[in-house]
């Protein structure tokens, strides 16, 4: 009894890796823009491009950033969700699905009230007195808002200790007392 030969085991592996290729692409349909596997849908945000992906990341406040954030980083983020979802719905059919953008809008709104509702309690407290605030403008449109706490030592101004918020990342300087001169 002869074996196959050489090209006849070609054809055959051919045929097996279609049919795997065929029963796993039936095993993953593909609906709505959602990939489905096992009955599981992924999370809207496997579905976003590069830089949207970086804009919402860019947005995002978590629950630390949230609780040091002034009002003008807020107003800025807020500003930026409002940018976004407006981006979204002009690209719902062409890029996004419609229940990815209905997905996606549903968590800018829960972002954009927690935002709000914090900038309501800030601006309730008022603004305290040995506090500077400043904002810089990048060439490339990003914006770098800084918070220093001062301290007047007979005519020189002390900066005890700084926070500055650039792309949802929260860098801090001085403190311990050690402070920069101004």
């Amino acid at each position: 009894m002869q074996l196959l030969g050489v090209g006849a085991w070609q054809k055959w592996f051919k045929v097996v890796v279609a049919c795997f290729m065929l029963i796993v692409s039936l095993g993953l349909p593909v609906g709505n823009g959602y990939a489905i596997a096992k009955g599981r849908q992924h999370s809207y945000e496997t579905g976003l491009t590069k830089t949207d992906k970086r804009a919402l990341k860019i947005a995002t406040l978590n629950r630390k950033g949230l609780s040091i954030a002034w009002p003008a980083v807020l107003q800025h983020k807020i500003k930026l969700l409002k940018k976004l979802k407006k981006h979204l719905t002009a690209e719902k059919g062409s890029v996004y699905s419609k229940p990815q953008v209905k997905s996606l809008n549903h968590r800018l709104n829960q972002l954009t009230q927690k935002y709000q509702r914090r900038l309501k309690k800030l601006r309730a407290q008022g603004r305290p007195a040995n506090v500077e605030y400043y904002t810089f403008w990048h060439s490339d449109g990003s914006v770098a808002f800084t918070k220093d706490k001062i301290k007047q030592v007979g005519r020189r101004t002390i900066i005890v200790q700084g926070i500055q918020e650039y792309n949802g990342i929260f860098h801090y300087y001085g403190g311990h007392g050690a402070g920069f001169r101004v």
